[in-house]
């Protein structure tokens, strides 16, 4: 879990950030090196290969809570897995 004390993201625009080359209103400059909304989906995409989840949610009093859940990784799981490790694209 991350969480911050900033401004947060609004929950209507939460499933909008997940999709690539999304940046929230806050975020929006003219300084087009600032990035191009690609981070909160990235993140997204690695977790769900990994059979996880990535949940936006308000913090309190004020800001955003970022919750990962990923599944429990067990010795039987990597005693089987294949050689060389398994490619997530």
């Amino acid at each position: 879990m991350v969480e911050d004390d900033g401004p947060g993201i609004l929950p209507e625009d939460r499933a909008r950030l997940l999709q690539p080359f999304q940046r929230g209103q806050i975020a929006r400059t003219d300084d087009k090196s600032e990035g191009v909304g690609l981070g909160l989906y990235l993140a997204n995409r690695i977790i769900a290969r990994h059979g996880g989840s990535l949940l936006l949610e308000d913090a309190v009093p004020a800001g955003l809570r970022l919750v990962v859940t990923l599944p429990a990784y067990s010795d039987r799981a990597a005693r089987t897995a294949p050689a060389g490790g398994r490619r997530f694209c």
